[in-house]
């Protein structure tokens, strides 16, 4: 048996931030950025349970205007760094975003993708906080995220 294979009866506390830090990098689509944090937002039940973090380029005057706009009204926080080799590096960004995060669990979200299920957040936080700490393949999480 491997030793780093977390046992089911393993318990995983509560840490002090968010619940969950959703990770978000884009580029050059600010009305789908707007659109999928909105979907994210306005589904949930308790809106302190959650951050945004964004990846934003510099040369993106467009959606800069909306990751400031949407920092002012909610939690959302973003990094901005030069293009370069663009998403050659995505693994690089999700890694400097997930650095930054404080919350207990990490969500890697993309601009063109939309939460459609209300009160998401409640189904994450009694699915994870409560005594199940291997969330794959529970229905209510499955149905929500990987599909």
């Amino acid at each position: 048996m491997r030793e780093n294979i977390l046992e089911e009866t393993q318990e995983l506390h509560r840490g002090e931030g968010p619940l969950v830090s959703i990770l978000l990098p884009t580029r050059g689509r600010p009305d789908h950025l707007r659109a999928s944090i909105d979907s994210l937002y306005s589904l949930a039940h308790d809106k302190t349970l959650f951050d945004f973090l964004l990846k934003v380029d510099s040369d993106d005057p467009a959606t800069l205007a909306v990751a400031t706009e949407l920092s002012a009204a909610m939690p959302v926080q973003f990094l901005v760094s030069p293009r370069r080799r663009g998403y050659h590096e995505m693994a690089g960004w999700i890694n400097q975003l997930a650095a930054l995060a404080t919350g207990d669990w990490l969500f890697v979200w993309n601009d063109d993708a939309r939460m459609t299920t209300a009160a998401w957040d409640q189904i994450i936080s009694a699915v994870v906080v409560i005594d199940r700490p291997n969330w794959h393949g529970i229905d209510e999480i499955c149905l929500m995220c990987c599909t």
